[in-house]
């Protein structure tokens, strides 16, 4: 999973800007919005929206070799802390090859309400940015980034579930952009951006053999945008929409010594186009933003559970798209009480 914040400018590539045909955008909009996606699936997976009781009966595994009086019992509170680092791509498809690191951490707390409520909020801070150049053109983005978000999950009877994530994104950005041998001009646009995940799931508990977990859910994620001006290209303020269906499988091993690991694979399919508006040389024109029509998600991890109140996880997510790609590294350490 890459960095959970996104990037949420704009990044121009201009093979010639007296051309409007020639004139491409690479736009960082997929870029930052793949971000999103990929860390709600780390973040928000049922590992983590999970709620205390399943939690319990997960270190139930190891308790196997636990007398009843260490053995763990219910907890209500749950808190997480994720410092993550990522290396995004953004293909030479999408207008012109761009890469760069993302540094950051999120962290949440949730409780129970009732018996199969599970409620939480969980905050975020993100710095990072790409670069990239194609003939004379090279264009460097700088982004910091809050985020404030809520995440709620619902336990139905034959431990199905439903769960829905929503999120708040600010962004402040520096854009250099630079043409020929000795143009330059720099932006700093501030940014907005929502998403919003609501997932139906269901467990399957094969007790030592471990819980494989299957859902399906529906993802958007949208981004308003500063306008930006260079030269003679100008990038009208506009609200970006990107609605994705979401198909993924979660599998977890905790073994008698305390240690486990676990696994999720899925696969997102964009539904409907996003255009926005650009200006060159007067002339007024729509362009389809470069967001990736399928996106493919992989990870790995490694726990240990300290008790049964503490675990530390080492965690990769990968995400394959047709415009772009990113892998991440994380540490996860998990409480509860």
């Amino acid at each position: 999973m890459n960095t959970f914040i996104l990037h949420s400018n704009s990044t121009i590539f201009s093979s010639n800007s007296n051309t409007i045909n020639t004139s491409r955008i690479a736009s960082n909009y997929d870029y930052g919005l793949s971000n999103i996606r990929e860390n709600e699936r780390f973040y928000y997976s049922n590992n983590n929206l999970i709620n205390q009781r399943q939690n319990m009966q997960r270190r139930g595994f190891v308790g196997d070799r636990q007398s009843s009086s260490t053995k763990a019992t219910a907890s209500n509170y749950h808190f997480f802390f994720t410092p993550f680092i990522t290396h995004n791509v953004l293909n030479e498809s999408n207008g012109m090859g761009a890469s760069g690191l993302n540094y950051g951490f999120i962290s949440g707390f949730s409780g129970m309400l009732g018996d199969s409520n599970t409620l939480g909020v969980h905050l975020g801070f993100n710095y990072g940015g790409i670069s990239g150049e194609n003939n004379l053109t090279k264009t460097d983005i700088k982004t910091m980034g809050l985020l404030l978000g809520l995440h709620y999950k619902l336990d139905l009877v034959y431990d199905m579930y439903i769960k829905a994530i929503g999120n708040a994104f600010y962004f402040l950005n520096n854009i250099d952009y630079q043409t020929g041998l000795a143009t330059s001009s720099k932006q700093s646009p501030n940014d907005l951006a929502f998403s919003g995940s609501l997932y139906y799931g269901k467990d399957f508990d094969f007790s030592t053999f471990g819980k494989l977990g299957l859902e399906a859910g529906v993802n958007y994620q949208g981004i308003q945008s500063d306008k930006i001006d260079f030269n003679e290209e100008s990038y009208k303020s506009k609200l970006i929409n990107l609605i994705y269906i979401d198909v993924g499988s979660n599998y977890t091993k905790v073994f008698d010594s305390g240690f486990g690991f676990n696994l999720n694979l899925g696969i997102k399919t964009l539904i409907n186009e996003a255009k926005a508006k650009m200006t060159i040389l007067g002339i007024e024109t729509d362009f389809t933003i470069g967001a990736d029509r399928f996106l493919g998600y992989a990870g790995a991890g490694v726990s240990y559970f300290i008790n049964k109140q503490v675990e530390l996880n080492l965690s990769y997510l990968g995400s394959f798209g047709d415009k772009s790609m990113s892998n991440s590294g994380f540490f996860n350490a998990r409480f509860w009480w």
